[in-house]
């Protein structure tokens, strides 16, 4: 009589988890996995309180798929194997290996998963640093820092370098030489990211012409770094460029004669530069030195067929032959330097043509070939037409000419574009354009402009100008001596040119002779 009401309510408890079953059965197969977790997780514990084993393999066997579908893995396996050790021991063998075969799917599924979430997360990366290495690329130095802390990953060399090696195979697949060159030279700025202080690999890719995509050789990475330390101290003095200098030399003194000629050709023009940025009356500014390493550069330069810096090059030194009054030697080498930059079209190129047509125009002017000079300022201000400084060199050819109507158009202009008459270039034109007009008294008065404005701008030829204009021969003389004394011999012939209109359009002024002789050097 006492276990009639236990049995009851054992039969109870599984008539009401059978029922579950039935109900988890049934959503089981609607694939509706929740609902089915749910009706077995309320059966389970009824058989255990029963100790109806296979009651719980049965139920664990498809609570696992449930749950498995479910995203509940490990709790799913686990079920499988529970379920797999219950039917073992009941010797069901059959359901046993419906069990484990259920378990193998489970493992077999969930590896997929879990490789596929590694690719995806993988991908995922590789688009994050593809993104931040894009953004690199084509970043400022600012930005660049920033992003190497943000994304740490890019100075990670099992991260980046496996990267780089399937940009390039695909670039190769593709026959892009250029992306190619791109993602090496992307590849090499990253590879010093790791190693090289920032600051100095700032400077060396900002300032240096080995930074301009130039292969080093390793051997000598580590004497490059150590002159872009030195250039690039934020503190640096005449002792510290002198020590990258002396540092330069040693390097390029150490190359033997195999060394690729581009890298020679940078290291030169790079102390070339060094040396030319030196105080004017310091010992190593020697200009023969200097033009020597610019003409070996432009060679190896030439031989690497590097155009764009072959222009520079060829400029540099068409400065060089002004600075040391061989005015016929440099047209040909700034001729040259244009014609390569106004090809180009990079903004910054054009813009650079601007200035090294204004130069060669210039030139011409010195020479007297004043109808040539125009026609290159002319160019110039074709290429850079927002640019006054070249309305106001052009100004002093057609001065020369004595076209006074456009020179003053072209002084007008230049004052629209800069917005203010505060440059002393503006002033001093204006002070040739009133001698042009015989007006000694108004040259003065802009010459007062001008030295209001720039204390030190010198303006003693256009002083003696305007006092002979004013009949003041002494002055005349004595400011014509310090102009000339202060001035190569082609400059002095520029002057006597200049001089020599005035002669012509009052000749009725006295010291033309006394004039003559200070130009002729007596």
């Amino acid at each position: 009589d006492a276990a009639l009401p236990l049995f009851r309510a054992e039969r109870a408890r599984l008539g009401e988890a059978s029922t579950y079953i039935g109900l988890a059965d049934l959503y089981l197969a609607m694939q509706d996995w929740l609902q089915a977790k749910t009706w077995y997780e309320q059966a389970l514990p009824l058989f255990i309180a029963v100790q109806d084993r296979l009651g719980q393999a049965n139920t664990l066997i498809d609570l696992g798929r449930a749950r498995f579908a479910l995203d509940e893995y490990e709790q799913a396996m686990a079920d499988e194997q529970q379920a797999t050790a219950l039917f073992r021991a009941l010797g069901e063998t059959t359901w046993a290996e419906r069990a484990e075969s259920y378990l193998q799917a489970m493992q077999q599924a969930l590896a997929q998963v879990q490789e596929q979430t590694k690719r995806s997360q993988l991908e995922a990366s590789i688009q994050t640093v593809l993104t931040a290495l894009s953004t690199f690329a084509q970043a400022d130095w600012q930005t660049r820092r920033q992003l190497l802390t943000d994304h740490p990953e890019l100075l990670q060399e099992e991260v980046i370098e496996p990267l780089f090696a399937q940009l390039s195979a695909s670039a190769q697949a593709q026959q892009n030489n250029d992306a190619l060159d791109y993602y090496e030279q992307l590849q090499a700025l990253l590879r010093r990211c790791r190693t090289w202080p920032i600051n100095a690999l700032w400077y060396f890719a900002q300032y240096m012409r080995l930074g301009d995509n130039i292969a080093i050789p390793a051997a000598y990475e580590p004497a490059v770094m150590r002159i872009a330390i030195l250039l690039a101290k934020p503190e640096r003095d005449e002792e510290t460029s002198l020590q990258a200098i002396q540092a330069m030399q040693t390097l390029l003194d150490s190359l033997p004669a195999d060394v690729p000629a581009l890298f020679r050709g940078a290291l030169l023009r790079d102390l070339a530069e060094r040396l030319l940025a030196l105080p004017p009356h310091h010992a190593l500014r020697n200009l023969t030195t200097i033009e020597h390493h610019y003409r070996e550069a432009l060679a190896c330069y030439q031989h690497s067929e590097r155009p764009v810096s072959v222009g520079y090059i060829q400029r540099a030194l068409g400065e060089l032959c002004l600075h040391q009054g061989r005015t016929e030697e440099a047209l040909p080498l700034l001729s040259a330097a244009l014609q390569v930059l106004r090809e180009s079209s990079y903004e910054r190129h054009k813009q650079d043509a601007a200035w090294i047509a204004s130069t060669y125009a210039d030139a011409l002017d010195r020479l007297g070939r004043l109808q040539e000079a125009l026609s290159a300022y002319s160019e110039a201000i074709t290429l850079q037409p927002a640019l006054a400084a070249l309305y106001r060199n052009r100004a002093v050819v057609f001065i020369h000419l004595r076209q006074l109507e456009a020179a003053e158009s072209d002084l007008a202009q230049a004052v629209a574009l800069d917005g203010h008459e505060q440059s002393p270039y503006l002033w001093y034109h204006r002070a040739q354009l009133a001698l042009a007009r015989g007006d000694g008294a108004q040259a003065e008065r802009m010459l007062a402009e001008v030295l209001q404005r720039d204390e030190t701008f010198d303006v003693t030829f256009v002083r003696a100008q305007s006092a002979w204009l004013l009949g003041d021969l002494a002055a005349t003389q004595q400011a014509l001596r310090q102009a000339c004394q202060q001035t190569d011999m082609e400059a002095r012939r520029a002057m006597q040119r200049d001089m020599e209109r005035l002669f012509v359009e009052h000749p009725a002024l006295a010291g033309r002779a006394e004039l003559q002789e200070i130009f002729e050097g007596k």
